[in-house]
């Protein structure tokens, strides 16, 4: 899953092509924290929004 991640995500960041051809493992590890970090904000705006309820 560590590679399909960023391709499968919404909007994608990256295409299978450009992971086998010209990014790199860094590159890769980035697009893992960009998302975790997309992750974490929607859930603090969940609980958020849960609390004001």
């Amino acid at each position: 899953m560590y590679i399909w991640r960023p391709i499968l995500a919404d909007p994608r960041m990256c295409e299978y092509i450009d992971l086998n051809t010209r990014l790199t493992i860094d590159d890769l590890a980035n697009f893992h924290e960009a998302l975790d970090l997309k992750e974490a904000i929607h859930e603090h705006a969940r609980k958020e929004q849960e609390r004001k309820r």
